[in-house]
């Protein structure tokens, strides 16, 4: 008695099945993706679901209240600072200028250039001194108090 011995598949038939496998293997990896970042959003801290974002080219003012107000020349240098100096009353203490950080009292205008994560690029418009520096979003005032 002899075995049967199988036949390969037809090449086109092979090439149908290896299409097939790789649109399911995507189709997976796209489905678990978004089952990741579903699950990811939920975990979330409600403070973190709700940040606020700024465009570009909008104008605030921050300072209302006489408080001071933290900039920077690199974004590094501002989170290294409240980094160290978490509370606002550990920031007053802090020698600002010798880290880099320049402290103003009153209000200061601005334009947003940019933003990266929890600071802002900002090109300073009014104010002791004019032009780009980091500025922490934490200082400014609510939305609805910081339109012009």
């Amino acid at each position: 008695m002899r075995k049967k011995v199988a036949k390969p598949f037809h090449p086109a038939v092979r090439i149908g099945l290896t299409v097939l496998s790789v649109l399911a293997f995507l189709a997976l990896l796209v489905g678990s993706a978004r089952l990741g970042v579903v699950m990811a959003l939920q975990d979330l801290p409600d403070s973190a679901r709700h940040k606020k974002g700024y465009q570009a080219g909008v104008e605030l003012r921050a300072g209302q209240d006489g408080g001071a107000l933290y900039f920077a020349e690199s974004v590094q240098a501002l989170r290294d600072f409240y980094f160290r100096y978490p509370s606002e009353d550990a920031r007053q203490k802090a020698e600002a200028e010798s880290q880099g950080i320049r402290r103003v009292f009153g209000e200061t205008k601005f334009r947003t250039i940019r933003q990266d994560a929890d600071c802002l690029l900002v090109e300073v418009l009014s104010g002791p001194f004019t032009g780009e520096f980091w500025f922490h979003q934490s200082q400014l005032p609510e939305p609805d108090r910081s339109k012009p």
